[in-house]
């Protein structure tokens, strides 16, 4: 009866976290090794997501593979007035980010990460382009999708 309970308060909490984030509308900018299946920003209540300075968002980015590849590195820039501005990651490897490297052919994956929103960015409506490298430097996924920093 005890295990039930557990799982129970398990299950509930599970689907409460997931109510918080929002499947993403993204747009594929170039993806040549691999497909996105689903891009989910937590918290995100709402589109595009407001992005709160001095907090981070776990990114979900779940895709497959066309490529067999040792290494993954993400890249992340955002897009104002056209000009793409690097944008800091904690970690730029892959493989350290929910994915189980090497990476293989005809295989999904999920690439999981937080994206800080530091406290000096200015509150802007952009465009955050997302790409994640093979060992090539060919896109497994690239994706881009509008947010807004807000104080």
């Amino acid at each position: 009866m005890e295990f039930r309970v557990v799982v129970c308060v398990f299950s509930l909490l599970l689907l409460l976290g997931f109510s918080q984030a929002e499947q993403v509308k993204f747009i594929d900018c170039g993806s040549s090794v691999g497909h996105v299946i689903e891009v989910d920003i937590n918290p995100c209540p709402s589109q595009p997501c407001q992005l709160h300075k001095g907090q981070s968002y776990a990114v979900n980015v779940t895709f497959s593979s066309g490529t067999d590849s040792q290494t993954s590195k993400a890249v992340v820039h955002g897009v104002i007035a056209g000009v793409p501005v690097p944008f800091a990651i904690p970690n730029d490897d892959g493989c350290k980010s929910g994915i189980q490297c090497p990476i293989h052919k005809q295989k999904s994956y999920s690439y999981v990460t937080q994206l800080p929103v530091k406290a000096e960015y200015p509150p802007i409506r952009l465009v955050v382009e997302w790409e994640l490298r093979d060992e090539s430097s060919k896109d497994l996924f690239c994706i881009k999708f509008p947010v807004q920093i807000v104080s």
